[in-house]
């Protein structure tokens, strides 16, 4: 179970796209910190834990990747089902392993393998702190009685909500 991350704002200075994950993060290509901060750390965070806890493992195997910003999905998933894998390694380590293993840092050289040590340490380490807290508890349904939930109501008419109306010839 991923999610894709649809964060598409580029740098504002040279339009290269990465993602800031964090406010001490900046461009791999320029060093500018111009761009937004994004939550991508706690999005990942979040979903790999419900990911743990419906299908035991953080494995992606069907997932196909639709932005830039879901290299950072893949990798950090992979990166933290590894890591769940092999105990109590120190985060700095591991992501520098990490870096050479993936390859990455092919285009910017340095700078982008520190940016990308700086993704997954940062990552390892929500997950240390984060990874035995309990999941969220679910919002509370409209339900009556004992599980059955209220139908779900409408403001649009019936015949609209049916693609077969949009798909029929017309006659």
């Amino acid at each position: 179970m991923g999610f894709h991350c649809y964060h598409d704002q580029p740098c504002p200075s040279c339009g290269r796209s990465y993602v800031r994950f964090a406010a001490s993060s900046s461009c791999p290509a320029c060093g500018s910190d111009a761009a937004p901060v994004y939550p991508l750390i706690d999005e990942i965070l979040h979903y790999a834990r419900l990911t743990l806890a419906t299908q035991g493992n953080l494995e992606l195997p069907a997932f196909q990747p639709a932005t830039d910003a879901d290299r950072y999905v893949v990798l950090g998933y992979d990166l933290l089902e590894a890591f769940r894998r092999i105990g109590d390694v120190d985060p700095e380590l591991v992501a520098a392993e990490a870096v050479e293993h993936y390859q990455l840092g092919l285009r910017e050289g340095e700078s982008e393998r520190a940016h990308w040590r700086a993704f997954f340490a940062a990552l390892l380490a929500g997950w240390r702190e984060q990874r035995h807290r309990p999941l969220d508890a679910l919002p509370p349904s409209n339900s009556v009685g004992l599980g059955v939930a209220e139908p779900l109501v409408s403001a649009r008419p019936v015949s609209s909500q049916s693609f077969r109306k949009k798909w029929s010839p017309k006659a």
